[in-house]
């Protein structure tokens, strides 16, 4: 249970380790288990996303980025931050229409994320849509 907790808020760390405990109690308790093999995934995708993000593989990055959305779409500490990765790659792609998608993606799922709006102004100004930015960094 408190694995899931600290998953829930973001605290990946601390809710491997609970899960680990967890299992080494009940190696086959069922809900654990899976719950241990989503945590895996999750964090296996973040990393493969956060180096093909550095290395500037762009279409890489942008397939476990979406591959980590999938997982598990509901987990907002990790889709917000995801959402805007896939907008920064689809940006470096020049695809601004997709990246301008993904940023409102992450403001539909937190309408004060700074990182979706900051994310969104950036793309409409490389579309010379100076206003709308504006507008985007002000709030």
């Amino acid at each position: 249970m408190r694995g899931k907790a600290y998953y829930a808020i973001g605290d990946a760390d601390l809710a491997k380790t609970h899960f680990r405990e967890a299992l080494k109690l009940d190696p086959e308790h069922k809900g654990c288990k899976e719950a241990h093999k989503l945590l895996r995934k999750v964090l296996k995708l973040r990393g493969k996303a956060s180096d093909a993000l550095k290395n500037g593989k762009w279409e890489l990055a942008i397939d476990n980025l979406r591959e980590l959305v999938e997982s598990d779409p509901s987990h907002i500490p990790n889709v917000l931050p995801a959402f805007c990765d896939l907008s920064k790659a689809f940006s470096q792609l020049s695809r601004f229409d997709e990246a301008q998608q993904e940023a409102e993606n992450a403001i539909r799922i937190q309408e004060s994320s700074p990182l979706g709006h900051l994310q969104l102004g950036k793309i409409l100004m490389a579309k010379e849509k100076y206003e709308e930015a504006i507008r985007s960094f002000k709030v």
